[in-house]
């Protein structure tokens, strides 16, 4: 049974964020090389980002999507 809700985008998802974002861009159709490190610091640059606007998808609180921009 899903439990989805969407919440704002912050620093407390932060690893699993980055762990999303990384394979995600890493994969067809990008296949850009990010490391782990790089992936962080690009989403901590968005997160603290003056006027950064960002949400989560969550299913029972596990990270299935994140938009941010």
């Amino acid at each position: 049974m899903l439990m989805v809700k969407i919440a704002a985008m912050n620093a407390d998802f932060l690893d699993d964020c980055t762990q999303l974002y990384v394979n995600v861009f890493s994969a067809q159709p990008w296949k850009e090389s990010w490391s782990y490190d790089s992936g962080c610091q690009r989403l901590l640059d968005l997160i603290h980002t003056p006027n950064f606007l960002g949400y989560m998808l969550l299913d029972h609180n596990q990270l299935i999507g994140f938009i941010a921009g």
